[in-house]
């Protein structure tokens, strides 16, 4: 849009003054396409392969949507600069302007309109989970590792909170920290017998202990992408946007 792009000054105007020498727009403009000209030209591009991508699949994206995220986005950053320094300064610093936030925002929300068209929330849950790795494959580890998951489970069933008995069986400093929390999952990826389950079981319910390639593993349900919330909606399409997105745009190059 015409209203992100700065009027360009004439060739004979001076942008500095060095020691009572000019540097005129016309000294600085072959230089500015000899040296940036890759810049601007990948984000065209990039955009182009994207618009006609969402052209064949009649995703659209107004120039106003885009605007109006754009400027979210700048407003954002302005809020978090450095008291006295403006949007334009920073964004000069970076090598960028409204103008090409535009391109790469509206490349983007294109680029997300067709990685979601056709995209069914119901067919994702929420989910955090505990885990039992047999020591070994030995009959006799298996069996220590599926005991144990019966207890857990036993203590889940029986009211007792999911924190305190993840906290209390297993040693996973990384699953301690996200108390168990492994986000948004397709359902057809886990076991049939947990998938269906799934289908069954209201949030906050748990899984009986199931086989997986993980070892012997409890879900417990988070969210039904079904039901979700609009915050839980936005969340889980936000992580399948991030998970598809790379593949998607090395598809369409």
């Amino acid at each position: 849009p015409k209203t992100l792009l700065r009027p360009m000054p004439a060739a004979n105007q001076a942008l500095a003054r060095v020691n009572g020498v000019e540097i005129k727009m016309s000294d600085v403009e072959v230089l500015l396409w000899e040296w940036r000209k890759n810049d601007v030209l990948n984000d065209l591009i990039t955009y182009q392969i994207v618009k006609d991508a969402a052209a064949k699949q009649s995703v659209t994206v107004t120039d106003e949507v885009a605007q109006a995220e754009t400027k979210r986005l700048m407003d954002g950053i302005a809020q978090e600069l450095p008291q006295g320094q403006t949007i334009q300064q920073a964004m000069e610093q970076e090598g960028t302007a409204p103008s090409r936030l535009f391109i790469r925002v509206k490349t983007e929300l294109l680029l997300r309109g067709i990685v979601l068209k056709g995209f069914n929330h119901a067919d994702y849950v929420k989910v955090s989970t505990i885990v039992f790795k047999p020591a070994s494959a030995s009959t006799a580890d298996v069996k220590v590792a599926v005991d144990k998951a019966e207890k857990a489970y036993n203590r889940l069933a029986a009211g007792e909170a999911w924190d305190e008995v993840l906290l209390s069986v297993t040693d996973d400093e990384r699953a301690k920290a996200a108390l168990g929390s492994v986000g948004w999952r397709a359902k057809k990826l886990f076991p049939e017998t947990v998938q269906a389950e799934l289908e069954k079981l209201a949030k906050g319910k748990v899984t009986k202990p199931a086989q997986t390639a993980n070892g012997l593993q409890i879900f417990r349900i988070d969210a039904h992408g079904g039901t979700a919330t609009a915050v839980e909606k936005q969340e889980l399409e936000e992580s399948y946007f991030a998970a598809q997105r790379q593949g998607l745009m090395s598809k369409l190059r």
